[in-house]
């Protein structure tokens, strides 16, 4: 901005950077890959207790995926909880890291991001 700023002596430039937030088809296809996460891990034997420590065994669901997974990570990674204030790099860099985490830790394959 200073080199522009330099050319044109006297001339103002305001400029704003916004990310281009999540798809509705982003948001579908994260409830989709969140679904079949659960099945995944429930299938796998892995119930909540096993990976979040409680009591009870508590199988998984997109909702309980999203809550403990997801929505952590997310905060983590780029200080939103809100998977609506998530941009669209945000959700393929936030899975990669789920996908990673979940294979080293337990051995889990998780699936691949849905696709239309």
């Amino acid at each position: 901005l200073e080199a522009l700023s330099q050319v044109n002596p006297g001339v103002s430039l305001n400029c704003s950077i916004d990310s281009v937030k999540r798809t509705g088809q982003q948001n579908k296809a994260l409830h989709v890959f969140l679904s079949q996460l659960a099945d995944v891990l429930n299938d796998a034997g892995f119930t909540q207790m096993k990976v979040l420590k409680h009591d009870a065994e508590i199988p998984w669901s997109t909702t309980t995926a999203k809550e403990n997974l997801w929505k952590p990570l997310q905060e983590a990674m780029i200080n939103r909880l809100s998977t609506t204030e998530a941009s669209k790099a945000d959700y393929s860099a936030i899975h990669h890291v789920l996908s990673r985490n979940l294979a080293s830790t337990l051995g889990v394959t998780v699936p691949a991001w849905p696709s239309r």
